[in-house]
């Protein structure tokens, strides 16, 4: 309760002290034009017509500017944020790159002010030689800013990775959560489990420029993982191949459907953007229109690249068992698919099904660094004779 009354009271001291600080400005600001009304009346009288003209002259700048603004104001909602969203969406089937869409929105009114400097400056040369300096000096006072714009460009027109991607650059590892004028954004993961930490990592983008960027996410979502299990060279070496080649294909099954299923969804919306543009050659009657003709036959090869894909992917999923030799164990080396925010999850469930599977098999033991004493047989009579 103490604590409430205090609030309540600092807030009405603030309250009060603003209140006489407004009433001070208004008292000297009545004091001021008491003091000097003659001189300012007479001063008006005097240049009243050099007065009146700068002012009608600069109202009529006023309102160029205010109609300017209303034009390019128009400008971004009816060609950035409808049309050229419609045309990333139909170029990208349904996705949105919305640092495309922020360059655009900054080039924009970025010729705004340059108009507007320009006509209140009057001579554009000067405008422009005033620029160039200013721009020289700031080249050396924000070298950072600039290299992290040029990052920032880099990202966006390379397609380096965008939102949602895990990538790594440096130490720094993590999904993509946004890609800033500046910076990008990541949700931290836990390295050794690969499953968000709730940490944000911010890192500059200038980073692109000196750094290798590894983006494990910009084909689809799922990653290419190996998985190491020793065996002793007196286990059956072929049954546990076997063994662990139809834990895998269990679980990679599960997940490869989904997939499966992902890519046929694309291939349904490539099918609809053909329909579309079908509908609209026949409803306006177009004869020969080459960029819709272009579009066409692009569509219809992103739909035989998906067929393809398609018919590929039992192979791409099926994993493959690698066997090493080393000094004290068999090696199997197995690599599958899976997506990449279940690695951990899918090391562990091959895992435990393995252990389970031996357990119940006397033919398969798992390597492990251990002594073994062998006496040998002389060792032995001594033994017996003592």
């Amino acid at each position: 309760m103490e604590s409430k009354s205090g609030v309540k009271k600092s807030k009405i001291i603030t309250f009060t002290i603003t209140i006489i600080a407004l009433l001070f400005g208004v008292g000297v600001a009545c004091f001021s034009w008491y003091s000097c009304r003659d001189f300012c009346t007479n001063l008006f009288l005097i240049n009243k017509d050099i007065i009146v003209s700068k002012l009608l002259v600069y109202l009529g700048k006023f309102l160029v500017v205010i109609l300017l603004f209303l034009v390019f104001k128009g400008i971004q909602k009816i060609l950035i944020e409808n049309l050229l969203k419609r045309l990333i969406k139909r170029v990208n089937y349904g996705s949105e790159n919305l640092g495309l869409i922020k360059f655009c929105n900054f080039c924009l009114w970025l010729l705004f002010t340059f108009i507007i400097l320009s006509y209140f400056v009057g001579d554009v040369s000067a405008l422009l030689a005033s620029l160039g300096l200013i721009g020289f000096g700031l080249t050396f006072a924000l070298q950072k800013p600039i290299l992290n714009f040029v990052g920032w460009l880099t990202i966006i027109f390379k397609k380096i990775y965008s939102e949602g991607d895990r990538i790594r650059i440096g130490d720094v590892i993590g999904d993509v959560k946004e890609v800033q004028l500046m910076n990008t954004v990541l949700d931290g993961i836990l390295e050794n489990s690969n499953i968000l930490s709730g940490k944000v990592t911010t890192f500059p983008n200038e980073l692109v420029l000196t750094s290798g960027v590894q983006n494990y996410t910009k084909e689809s979502n799922y990653i290419l993982q190996e998985l190491k299990i020793s065996i002793t060279y007196e286990s059956d070496y072929h049954k546990a191949i076997n063994l662990l080649n139809d834990i895998i294909i269990k679980l990679v099954n599960k997940n490869s459907l989904k997939y499966i299923k992902q890519i046929k969804a694309q291939e349904k919306q490539v099918n609809k953007f053909i329909q579309k543009l079908v509908s609209k050659k026949v409803s306006l009657k177009l004869e020969d229109d080459e960029a819709e003709d272009a579009e066409a036959l692009r569509l219809n090869h992103e739909k035989e690249k998906i067929k393809k894909d398609i018919s590929s992917l039992e192979d791409e999923f099926k994993p493959q068992i690698r066997v090493n030799m080393l000094d004290s164990a068999i090696e199997l080396l197995a690599q599958y698919k899976c997506p990449y925010k279940e690695v951990l999850a899918y090391k562990t469930e091959i895992n435990l099904a393995f252990l389970d599977a031996i357990a119940k098999d006397n033919t398969i033991s798992v390597a492990y660094p251990h002594m073994q004493i062998v006496k040998s047989d002389s060792t032995k009579t001594k033994l017996v004779k003592k």
